[in-house]
């Protein structure tokens, strides 16, 4: 059963539970409201449920607190997305894993979740894809989450209220691609463990001393990461120089965009304690490095940056003419 952008309102029909042999149901981007009848627990040969985008043109969407899930054994993708969900996490949401095993999809951002990273979501081990960013999650996460969703392709945190330190089992979503934790109150060095997250494409840990956090200590290296395509650690506390294997360009080709602004990041000689290599990413299109503690020239290697769309040094202690190779 598809409906999906059309303009129904009203309420969801607790009938729909009656239609046993359901395997999709889709009313994405519409303008329905009230809350989620407790008998869509029911719809076992369910695989597909999308309830996302109720929330537009000022209707408040679906209301009210979020079922538990427990019975939808045949469950893949679940989308709750754009909502107005009440009340906190149920304490056994997602719970019943003896029954979840094909369940690879779960997306939850702006729906008005709140409470503690949901424990029960570490025992499924087919998970591919997490979002439950623009919520009211707090409290730390749980130590063991890179070791237990290896399958985990993308992670999406971002914009909650998630505090305490990056666990290092961070390091063992190998498959991971998106890692999107900015926007939340982390503190702590960045673990050396994250280099090892060999699939990542964006890897975003922005904004942490917005809410109070702010990351700490030297910037790792990222050298081992050849698909890396969005690098953000801007907005935090990471200090001392730019190590020489932050990028080593040998195995690093495809970078687009370097972000490492508003940070305490030091140069002591020049601009040139920042790795020359750097500046031969050529596929470099946005480069911020404002208000650090830069000092000296703009190195011309600059030039070598042919695409290259945004650059920022704004807030540094630069000296020196601007290169005429910009």
């Amino acid at each position: 059963l598809s409906a999906s952008n059309n303009k129904l309102e009203g309420g969801l029909p607790p009938e729909i539970s009656h239609l046993s042999s359901l395997s999709t149901l889709r009313l994405r981007n519409n303008s329905l409201g009230g809350t989620l009848p407790s008998s869509f627990n029911l719809l076992s040969s369910l695989t597909t449920l999308d309830l996302s985008w109720n929330r537009n043109d000022g209707n408040v969407g679906i209301t009210g607190p979020l079922l538990e899930f427990a019975e939808l054994s045949a469950l893949t993708r679940l989308d709750l997305s754009h909502n107005s969900f009440s009340g906190p996490i149920p304490d056994f949401f997602l719970a019943r894993i003896d029954i979840f095993t094909g369940l690879t999809e779960v997306y939850a951002s702006s729906c008005g979740m709140r409470g503690e990273f949901p424990s029960a979501i570490l025992q499924l081990s087919s998970l591919e894809r997490l979002d439950i960013s623009f919520n009211e999650c707090h409290g730390t996460l749980p130590s063991n989450i890179g070791s237990s969703l290896q399958s985990m392709q993308l992670l999406a945190l971002h914009h909650n209220s998630f505090s305490g330190s990056l666990p290092s089992s961070l390091g063992e979503m190998r498959s991971l691609h998106f890692l999107q934790l900015q926007a939340n109150q982390f503190v702590g060095a960045i673990p050396a463990a994250i280099s090892d997250m060999t699939g990542l494409i964006t890897l975003n840990l922005s904004d942490q001393k917005s809410k109070g956090g702010g990351l700490t200590g030297s910037l790792p290296g990222f050298s081992a990461m050849p698909d890396l395509k969005v690098l953000d650690l801007s907005n935090n506390y990471l200090h001392s120089e730019i190590p020489s294997n932050f990028l080593a360009m040998t195995n690093i080709n495809n970078v687009d965009s370097l972000d490492v602004s508003s940070n305490e990041i030091r140069g002591e000689n020049d601009f040139h304690t920042i790795p020359l290599e750097v500046f031969e990413v050529i596929t470099l299109q946005q480069l911020f490095m404002g208000t650090n503690s830069f000092a000296s020239a703009i190195p011309t290697s600059v030039g070598n940056l042919k695409q290259l769309q945004l650059f920022s040094c704004s807030s540094s202690s630069l000296s020196s003419s601007i290169p005429s190779e910009i």
